[in-house]
């Protein structure tokens, strides 16, 4: 289930993140749920239009826009690798898996932390109000009323 995770403290300036219950990649041990799966997909393509324009992108993958559903598919596998090979901070793993934010340090180690960290840092209000977002399942929005 998909939820909001409230971050003692405020690491960073963040004060929650959204988090996933489960494993979302190209793994067979990824349950891929399909909230979570929806919740990484949104969020990737919110981080994508972040992009600087005119910046070099990669070949074919890499310009196929994500469907938003929670089915886990190839263009979010590439997604996920790519974003994680792009990663900078110390004991980065690229395995093209994004794993939930259990709380042993602080959110930024897990890419699901960075991109956290980056839609807050540029989009506060989309941040904020992710579950308002437009596009998003009923059954996303729910889960994302919930906070633990």
């Amino acid at each position: 289930m998909a939820h909001r995770l409230m971050l003692p403290g405020k690491p960073e300036g963040l004060p929650f993140i959204w988090n996933i219950d489960a494993h979302v990649g190209h793994l067979a041990s990824c349950p891929n749920r399909p909230t979570d799966v929806e919740l990484i997909k949104y969020m990737s393509i919110m981080l994508e239009s972040l992009s600087r324009p005119g910046h070099p992108r990669h070949a074919s993958v890499a310009n196929v826009r994500l469907e938003l559903n929670g089915q886990f598919d190839v263009v979010l596998a590439y997604k996920i690798l790519s974003s994680q090979s792009g990663m900078q901070y110390p004991g980065k793993v690229v395995d093209g898996v994004i794993s939930p934010i259990r709380g042993h340090g602080p959110p930024w180690i897990w890419a699901l932390g960075q991109w956290n960290y980056h839609l807050h840092r540029n989009q506060p209000l989309v941040f904020q109000n992710l579950p308002d977002a437009p596009g998003l399942s009923p059954a996303l929005r729910a889960e994302l009323r919930h906070t633990v």
